[in-house]
């Protein structure tokens, strides 16, 4: 970061925030790209450790060298708690939750991230699914973050059942999403 001192402060942080986004983004990206199953409770609680750690290094160097973007700290934390839950219960609490937060939260970024914990039956994965249906009009209405999972690819790894078409108000969910 030493080369940008010719830089004005206002540019240097914008480049900074850039980079800090764009480091996120391909993190998140490769994490969920993997062909990774954590079959149980151990290797579970070892890659959310993992994530935890690594964003509190990512977030640490990145704002010390100047980049205000303090909310992307929140994201790996977010996900290495539901690759770290263990009870289904609690686990669909923490993605309506997730979804909250980041409303650009998708259909294919939820399948992603489940299908990392390979001992979630079907039914538990329906069921974490269906509370989303439910409660993601209210959870969608209230947030000020910047959208972050959509600049994030993921593929198509939906395989439950789920109606082909949602509609929340005037917005339209497809299958796509």
């Amino acid at each position: 970061m030493q080369q940008f001192t010719d830089l004005k402060p206002i540019c240097v942080e914008e480049l900074l925030g850039r980079l800090h986004m764009e480091m996120m983004v391909e993190y998140v990206k490769r994490m969920m790209k993997r062909k990774m199953r954590l079959k149980d409770k151990e290797q579970q609680e070892a890659a959310a450790t993992l994530l935890a750690e690594d964003s509190s290094k990512l977030s640490t160097y990145f704002i010390e060298a100047g980049s205000k973007i303090c909310w992307l700290s929140e994201v790996l934390p977010k996900m290495a708690e539901v690759v770290r839950l263990q009870d289904p219960g609690s686990i669909q609490l923490e993605i309506v939750t997730l979804a909250r937060d980041f409303p650009d939260l998708s259909w294919r970024h939820i399948s992603a991230l489940l299908s990392l914990k390979a001992n979630l039956s079907i039914a538990d994965v329906r069921s974490i699914k269906e509370s989303l249906v439910e409660n993601r009009p209210t959870v969608t209405t209230c947030n000020t973050i910047p959208p972050f999972f959509s600049k994030v690819p993921a593929g198509r790894t939906w395989n439950m059942c789920r109606p082909a078409c949602i509609c929340y108000g005037r917005r339209r969910y497809s299958s796509q999403d």
